[in-house]
């Protein structure tokens, strides 16, 4: 079984090759196999088949840094307006607090990380001084929304809860730093 966190060998090797080859047609000399007439065409082609082994490579070399590097989720509270309204793609303010990003977990996140889990063997426990298991937000960080709690809700009781160094403490600064900016 392969690993989707396995760093994309493959795919720099295809793109180093496909970059070589352009590279000999450019400077290789006219021959009964590279015909001057047709050099222009097949530059244009290597120069394709390079440009999308590069994005292929990118992709995958960006996979493979979600599931072995936790997210930074330093944000300054002075940032957080301007932030929030690029990321909701609106103008106006938010109609409640923001919480942080998330996604609603499915079952194929489930599948993703238990297949990634027995291809590496890793176990979801990360070293100190950060903890926990990059995995566990690779799974669904491209459908990653802003969530937002209405002001309606705010009058309720709520828990913050989380283990060890997992942010909590900047978590009630950025809720607090919203409650004190809206009052």
């Amino acid at each position: 079984m392969v690993s989707r966190s396995r760093f994309p060998t493959f795919e720099l090797v295809l793109f180093l090759l496909a970059v070589s080859v352009g590279v000999a047609i450019a400077l290789a000399p006219s021959s009964a196999y590279l015909d001057p007439f047709y050099r222009p065409a097949m530059l244009w082609i290597c120069t394709g088949w390079a440009l999308w082994r590069a994005l292929v490579f990118d992709r995958c070399l960006d996979e493979y840094q979600a599931w072995h590097q936790s997210p930074p989720w330093m944000l300054d509270p002075a940032a957080l307006p301007g932030w929030l309204r690029r990321q909701l793609g609106t103008t106006q303010a938010a109609d409640g607090i923001f919480l942080g990003l998330g996604f609603r977990w499915e079952a194929s996140h489930v599948q993703a990380l238990e297949l990634e889990l027995l291809a590496t063997g890793a176990l979801p426990v990360g070293p100190p001084p950060r903890g926990g298991f990059p995995g566990l937000h690779a799974v669904g960080r491209r459908r990653e929304r802003p969530i937002i709690l209405p002001w309606t809700e705010m009058p309720g009781q709520g828990g913050l809860v989380g283990t060890n160094r997992s942010g909590k403490t900047r978590e009630l600064e950025l809720i607090i730093t919203q409650v004190i900016a809206h009052a």
